[in-house]
């Protein structure tokens, strides 16, 4: 699946380099988000 993801979005022009920086902007709000509820479940 990740291989394919990648492969589809270096085929619609789109660099390798800002397709790992949108990825790792992406990782990074999904963990802000974790973090989150993990805060206000243990407080």
């Amino acid at each position: 699946m990740r291989l394919y993801l990648r492969r589809l979005i270096l085929k619609s022009g789109v660099s390798q380099k800002l397709f790992y920086k949108r990825l790792i902007d992406l990782a990074d709000k999904r963990y802000d988000e974790h973090l989150s509820v993990l805060e206000k479940k243990h407080g």
